[in-house]
């Protein structure tokens, strides 16, 4: 029993803190209490753009909001949308309920068609 236990919460636990797996619990649960089944939250992947090519983010003071929703369950995709002004890549994450996977995929498919396939960059974006 206990193995599965830490099957089941083991790397929800590692990825968001040990010893805090009561916080974890509760924040899966305002979450689901927020959501009806068949809903979708749009978030961005990062609190900014992307960061030029050949540099790097700080992850204590840039955290990616992926991993927040894959450690408590839910299903997401991350997908470009566009570019910013400084021609770097935007991208916007679906989140769905548990066990909802085909509508995260649906809602993904639907974005895709909307803004278009992933375009890359200029290359005159990039740092010489």
């Amino acid at each position: 029993m206990a193995l599965a236990m830490f099957s089941l919460f083991g790397p929800m636990v590692q990825a968001l803190g040990y010893g805090r797996l009561e916080e974890i619990k509760k924040l899966r649960s305002i979450i689901l209490q927020s959501m009806k089944p068949g809903s979708l939250m749009l978030w961005p992947v990062f609190p900014t753009t992307a960061p030029k090519h050949g540099f790097a983010w700080k992850l204590n003071k840039s955290p990616s909001y992926t991993g927040v929703f894959n450690s408590l369950g839910f299903p997401a995709i991350a997908m470009p949308v566009g570019l910013s002004n400084d021609k770097l890549p935007l991208s916007v994450q679906i989140v769905g309920c548990p066990n909802e996977d085909e509508t995260v995929l649906a809602a993904a498919a639907g974005l895709e068609k909307a803004f278009g396939s992933c375009a890359l960059p200029p290359t005159s974006a990039l740092p010489s």
